[in-house]
C-alpha cells in the first residue's frame, strides 16, 4: 500500500473519530438536559401531591371541629331546655305528673310539646319528621302520667275523638246514650267545630268531667270541668235544645255529602287526631252517628298487643278497588301512638286538602289513597312500613249491612253499627228509630 493511500485512510478514520465523539457529547449534554426537566417534573409532581393531601386534612380536620361544636351546641340546648342539669331525666314513656292521683284529670293546649314517648321511639329523620308534623298544631294534652292513665284493670289506655258541630249535636246526644250504657270511663276530646257546638258541649250536664275535654276547634281552646261549672247556662239557653226545625235542617245540610259544611267537617278529621296523637296518646276516633252496642276495646287492644299500628272498621260494600286490595271506613279508627302513624296520619291530613292528591274528595277516600301508597312502598322495599288490621265486618257493619241486610239474630252480635249509606240526617234518624236505637241523652 502506497504511503499517499495509507494518508488518505488514516484521514478518513480520524473523520470519523471526530464526528463519533461529537455525536456522543450531543447526547450526553441531551440526557444532562433531560435528566434536569425529569427532575424537576418529579419535584413539582411531589409538591402538588403534598399541597393537595394538605389542603383535604385541613378541611376534614374543619369540618370535624364543626360538627363538635354543633353537637356540643345541641347537647347543651337540649339539656338546659328540659332541665336536665342535676338529675336524672324522667323516663321517656312517662308523662307529666298529675298533682294528685285523686284529683280530676287536668287537661292543656300547648304549642308543640311533643310525647317523649314517641321521640324515643323515632330516630334521626323521624324525628324531624315527628318535629316538623307537631310543631305548628296545637297539642292537646291531658296532665296526667301513664300509671292513673291506665285504668285499674291493667286495660290499654285509649283516648276517644270526636268531631261536632251543630248539625251533628243530636246524633252525639244519641251516641252518647249508648256509650254510658256500657260504663267503659274512658278520656275523650270532643272538639267542637263552631260555637254552637262548643256552647252545648260545654254546658253538657251529661257529661262526665272528670274524663272529657272540650276544645273550641276554631282555636283550639279547652274547657276544664271548673271551667264548665262557671259558665252560666242562660247565656246560651236560645241554642242549647238540639231538638228544633232550624237544628234538624241544619244536621239535614251536614249531612249532605256535596255541601261545604260537611266537606270542611270530615276534612279536618286527620287535622284534629294529630292533635292528640302528637301528645303520644293513642286515638279512637268514633263518628258521632255510629252507637255501640258493646265494648269494642277487647278487638282493638288485641290488635295492640299484636303489634298493629291501626286497627279500622271495613267499608265492606263494592266500590273502587284499592291496590291493598279493600277499602277502610274511617268511621271508626283506632290508632296507636308512633312516628310512623304520625308520619301515615300527616299524609291523610295532606291528601285531605290537597286536590291534585288523585282526586280525593273526602276523608275516607283520602285515608284509602294514602294507605294504598304505603302498601305500595311496602311492595317496593319488602319491608312493613306500617300495620294495618281490618276489624270483622259481621260485628262492625256499616248502616246498608245492619238496617237493610241483617236480621234480629245477627244485630244482637253486632259490637258497633254506622248509620252510614243512609242519605240525610232525617232518613238516619228514622232508622234509627225504627230500630229502637234514637234515645238523645239530654
Amino acid at each position: 500500500m502506497s504511503d499517499r493511500f495509507r494518508s488518505r485512510k488514516i484521514g478518513r478514520n480520524h473523520n470519523h473519530d471526530v464526528e463519533d465523539f461529537q455525536m456522543k457529547v450531543l447526547v450526553e449534554d441531551y440526557l444532562d438536559v433531560d435528566n434536569k426537566h425529569r427532575g424537576k417534573r418529579e419535584e413539582r409532581k411531589a409538591y402538588r401531591i403534598h399541597f393537595y393531601r394538605g389542603f383535604v386534612a385541613s378541611r376534614l380536620s374543619r369540618l370535624s371541629l364543626l360538627a363538635i361544636h354543633v353537637a356540643l351546641f345541641f347537647g347543651f340546648r337540649f339539656i338546659f331546655r328540659n332541665g336536665y342539669l342535676g338529675k336524672s331525666p324522667p323516663s321517656p314513656r312517662m308523662m307529666s305528673p298529675p298533682d294528685s292521683q285523686h284529683e280530676p284529670p287536668r287537661w292543656t293546649t300547648q304549642k308543640f310539646e311533643v310525647s317523649e314517648s314517641l321521640v324515643s321511639l323515632a330516630s334521626g329523620l323521624q324525628q324531624k319528621m315527628i318535629s316538623n308534623v307537631c310543631s305548628e298544631r296545637k297539642v292537646v294534652t291531658p296532665l296526667r302520667n301513664e300509671s292513673s292513665y291506665k285504668q285499674s284493670d291493667g286495660r290499654i289506655p285509649w283516648t276517644i275523638c270526636m268531631t261536632i258541630n251543630a248539625g251533628f249535636y243530636d246524633f252525639f246526644q244519641n251516641w252518647y246514650a249508648h256509650f254510658q250504657i256500657l260504663d267503659l270511663k274512658m278520656d275523650m276530646v270532643l272538639f267542637a267545630e263552631d260555637s254552637v257546638a262548643y256552647d252545648r258541649l260545654s254546658n253538657a250536664q251529661f257529661l262526665n268531667r272528670d274524663y272529657t275535654m272540650v276544645v273550641n276547634a276554631t282555636t283550639s281552646t279547652p274547657i276544664t270541668s271548673q271551667q264548665a261549672t262557671d259558665v252560666q247556662p242562660a247565656k246560651i239557653s236560645s241554642t242549647s235544645t238540639g231538638s228544633s226545625a232550624e237544628d234538624s235542617a241544619s244536621s239535614d245540610e251536614v249531612f249532605d255529602a256535596y255541601s261545604q259544611k260537611y266537606k270542611q267537617l270530615i276534612s279536618n278529621r286527620p287535622t284534629r287526631l294529630l292533635q292528640v296523637l302528637c301528645s303520644g296518646r293513642n286515638v279512637l276516633y268514633i263518628d258521632s252517628d255510629t252507637f255501640l252496642k258493646k265494648s269494642p276495646l277487647p278487638f282493638i287492644n288485641k290488635n295492640y298487643m299484636d303489634g298493629v299500628d291501626i286497627s279500622v272498621a271495613l267499608d265492606h260494600v263494592k266500590r273502587k278497588k284499592y291496590a291493598h286490595g279493600f277499602g277502610v271506613c274511617t268511621g271508626f279508627v283506632a290508632i296507636k301512638a308512633n312516628p310512623k302513624t304520625v308520619h301515615f296520619v300527616y299524609e291523610w291530613e295532606r291528601r285531605c286538602h290537597d286536590s291534585d292528591s288523585g282526586g280525593a274528595i273526602n276523608d275516607q277516600t283520602a285515608f284509602n289513597l294514602a294507605y294504598e301508597a304505603f302498601w305500595l312502598e311496602r311492595q317496593e322495599s319488602g319491608m312493613s312500613i306500617i300495620k294495618l288490621q281490618g276489624l270483622p265486618v259481621e260485628l262492625f257493619p256499616n248502616g246498608e249491612q245492619y238496617f237493610k241486610k241483617y236480621d234480629e239474630g245477627q244485630r244482637e252480635d253486632v259490637v258497633l253499627a254506622h248509620a252510614n249509606w243512609i242519605v240525610g240526617g232525617k232518613n238516619k234518624r228514622q232508622n234509627l228509630m225504627k230500630h229502637g236505637l234514637w234515645d238523645p241523652v239530654s
